[in-house]
């Protein structure tokens, strides 16, 4: 996929931690973790310059540059070509996943918070990336940055993936170097 001048698309092969404002912390993070050997599937993504770039086009960035609506129905002209594209991940149905620049933040989490769409079907996928970018609009993202006062609630990247059919999954937590685990008394 040629880039444009603007970078609005990038592999996720070629993102790296630094690329965190163009593509997002889960796009970041899963290219660093696929850099590491572990076993991330490929993946395109759509930087917060895409998405930037078609709140524009669209009239929805007002006179300082803020986001005016959680109306974002016009791609940019070159999306036709883009989801030509994302046909060579080789799969039927894809995952459209968010990937915002404020989350997993130090002081506050943004997780769970903007729109993730599963089992896009390639024909299906302008309409899944409206609607995570529409979620960078929500009314519990806009609540949840007056409560963080965070400047990046809304800058969104939107990463596309093979969709995985699976049999089961999980989620791990864990804390800091500061954790420690709590004694159990006998008796």
């Amino acid at each position: 996929m040629t880039m444009t001048r603007i970078e609005q698309v990038r592999a996720l092969a070629d993102v790296s931690a630094e690329d965190i404002a163009l593509v997002g912390n889960k796009a970041a993070t899963l290219a660093t973790l696929k850099r590491a050997g572990f076993p991330v599937l490929e993946g395109v993504v759509l930087t917060t310059e895409a998405f930037d770039n078609a709140l524009t086009a669209a009239g929805l960035i007002n006179r300082r540059g803020g986001r005016t609506s959680r109306q974002c129905g016009c791609l940019p002209n070159w999306f036709k070509r883009f989801a030509d594209g994302v046909q060579l991940l080789k799969t039927d149905r894809l995952a459209v996943r968010s990937s915002g620049v404020a989350e997993d933040l130090p002081d506050a989490s943004y997780a769970g918070q903007y729109e993730t769409v599963l089992n896009v079907p390639a024909a299906d996928l302008a309409s899944a990336v409206r609607r995570c970018w529409a979620s960078a609009f929500s009314d519990q993202v806009k609540a949840h940055g007056r409560t963080h006062s965070s400047d990046e609630q809304a800058a969104l990247a939107v990463l596309i993936q093979p969709m995985v059919q699976a049999e089961a999954a999980g989620v791990a937590f864990s804390a800091g170097s500061d954790y420690r685990r709590p004694k159990h008394r006998r008796g």
